[in-house]
């Protein structure tokens, strides 16, 4: 499973983090729009986000962090 965590850019103020579908969500964008914006990110073209993008055993987050 792929943790994503957005970052403003000039700020380094994070914005939101969680799978691919709740961070854009969460920055009001489509998954499409999403996923380009973290391309651009990687290749410096997004000058408003910055991207983490982590690999993350989903069992273990859900054992971990379940409510």
């Amino acid at each position: 499973m792929k943790w994503y965590t957005a970052y403003n850019r000039r700020t380094e103020e994070i914005l939101a983090c969680g799978s691919a579908q709740q961070v854009a969500d969460a920055l009001g964008m489509k998954l499409g729009s999403f996923y380009t914006a973290v391309t651009r990110s990687r290749t410096w073209e997004n000058s408003k986000y910055d991207f983490v993008i982590e690999d993350i055993n989903e069992r273990k987050f859900k054992k971990e962090y379940a409510s």
